[in-house]
């Protein structure tokens, strides 16, 4: 099945889950205050603890949801690898184009950035080191293939789970050509990373990181194979009922789901009540798909993969400026819970058409 067109929405959907994440989620990681009581008023304070609130405890599964839209856009080439009418350094030389050159760039300014910091502050930056080891899996994207803690950039994690997903996808591909209905396959992964994310065994591509990528990305590629062919109505029904289930399992369900099983009080529901839901509306509803994926959207999700993969270097380098300068960043004021994300934003702007746009260009004549 050939996707009708561009799906806008799906750009909007990246950018505003990686603004999510990396700007918000990740905030609390680099600063003391979980609360943020100190404000120039009372109303704004409270807006900022309720969306430091909201991405603290929700953006876990919201990785997912990129996993998820990855394999939806991954389904197009399913009839063509199984003919062989594509090849593996064909169908992978424009992943490589668009997600190599950028995580290169970052885990190369995050490297120098660990070397740099404990010289000047006399401790690891929150217990991360430059390892020869680490190093080197990491500039292979291949980190997270042998375990999840051996990320030196932490963001990072979801590209190299991303690219074995790609791989695995050909090779799964491939074999449906020797299988009649081959497409069924494309669940096993489901499968497999569900029995292996309960199971908390740190075994090599089977950790939790690889096993979270299989479950939303494969899962995206089985919803792809049926987007097209379920009645509009039905596909609304399910997708409304679906998402008022969801904010009822907010309120109400997940007293009773230990916290402590991610995958079953995050990760499941979110896929299977929310994100799932939110792309058959999109798939089937141009006039839906024309709101989300309006050009503000649309812009940041151009710009969001220079956004994520320098989250972590731009903490760190703040940092490194901050004690050469004997600068005092005021991480618990709630004013610099927002400025925080515009700077990066306007970072990420730089980065995508000085940077993102002139090595994609260069690598095209190539």
């Amino acid at each position: 099945m050939e996707t009708k067109g561009r799906i806008k929405s799906f750009d909007a959907f990246r950018g505003l889950v990686i603004l999510l994440v990396v700007s918000y989620g990740h905030y609390w990681q680099f600063t003391p205050a979980g609360y943020y009581a100190d404000g120039t008023s009372l109303f704004f304070t409270e807006l900022t603890n309720k969306v430091t609130q909201f991405s603290f405890s929700y953006t876990y599964s919201m990785m997912e949801f990129l996993f998820l839209l990855s394999g939806f856009q991954m389904f197009k080439y399913f009839q063509l690898i199984k003919d062989n009418d594509l090849g593996f350094f064909d169908f992978m030389k424009k992943r490589f184009k668009r997600l190599y050159p950028l995580y290169f760039l970052s885990t190369i300014v995050m490297t120098i950035g660990l070397l740099i910091y404990p010289s000047i502050a006399g401790e690891p930056w929150y217990d991360r080191r430059a390892e020869g080891y680490h190093v080197i899996m990491n500039l292979l994207c291949i980190q997270t293939w042998n375990s999840d803690k051996s990320t030196i950039n932490g963001p990072l994690w979801f590209v190299s789970v991303l690219v074995f997903c790609l791989i695995l996808f050909y090779v799964i591909s491939r074999i449906a050509s020797k299988v009649k209905d081959g497409l069924w396959l494309m669940g096993i992964p489901v499968v497999i990373g569900i029995l292996f994310t309960t199971s908390g065994l740190p075994w090599p591509l089977l950790n939790s990181s690889m096993c979270r990528g299989y479950i939303a990305f494969f899962l995206g590629v089985l919803v792809a194979s049926f987007a097209y062919k379920i009645k509009r109505r039905n596909a609304n029904i399910y997708s409304c009922t679906a998402i008022v289930l969801y904010i009822l399992y907010q309120i109400f369900g997940k007293t009773y789901i230990y916290e402590e099983t991610p995958l079953l009080s995050r990760s499941l529901p979110a896929l299977f009540m929310l994100y799932i839901p939110l792309i058959l509306l999109v798939v089937r509803n141009p006039f839906l798909d024309k709101i989300i994926g309006n050009k503000v959207f649309c812009s940041l999700g151009v710009i969001s993969y220079a956004l994520y993969t320098l989250n972590f270097p731009f903490y760190l380098w703040l940092e490194i400026y901050n004690l050469f300068a004997g600068v005092d960043l005021p991480y618990g004021k709630t004013q610099m819970y927002w400025i925080m994300p515009v700077v990066q934003i306007g970072l990420a702007v730089l980065i995508y058409f000085f940077v993102e746009k002139p090595i994609d260009k260069s690598l095209e004549k190539v």
